[in-house]
């Protein structure tokens, strides 16, 4: 009950005030995945607090899993989505059949990283 309450809390400043939340989610962001892959009862709470980097955007802001659906192609029946730094993954070969297409592709940071590796 409390965890529901403070996930809408979360929630509600997202909505309210984006520029603070996504410095916040930035902070924070490891918990919440871990929270995604761990707390079922809240996954879909999290997964809508969730920030990933998409192809069909600048690299430097981040998109909701909203965001993304919207973006997708009407015929678009997947999400398509790769792991690791943003800045690299245009060069990742699994990037090849997307590269000149207009299908989105979610970019999500490493689950794991030092605090002193940058973003």
């Amino acid at each position: 009950m409390v965890t529901r309450r403070i996930l809408k809390f979360i929630e509600d400043e997202m909505k309210r005030d984006p520029v603070s939340y996504e410095a916040w989610f930035n902070e924070f962001y490891v918990f919440l995945k871990e929270g995604v892959m761990s707390d079922f009862e809240n996954q879909e709470q999290l997964l809508r607090l969730m920030r990933y980097h998409s192809t069909m955007s600048d690299f430097s802001q981040t998109v909701s899993l909203e965001d993304y659906v919207k973006q997708m192609q009407p015929d678009q029946k997947k999400i398509y989505y790769l792991t690791g730094n943003p800045k690299m993954v245009l060069d990742n070969p699994f990037m090849e059949p997307f590269k000149d297409s207009d299908v989105p592709v979610l970019v999500v940071k490493d689950f794991f990283r030092s605090q002193t590796q940058p973003g």
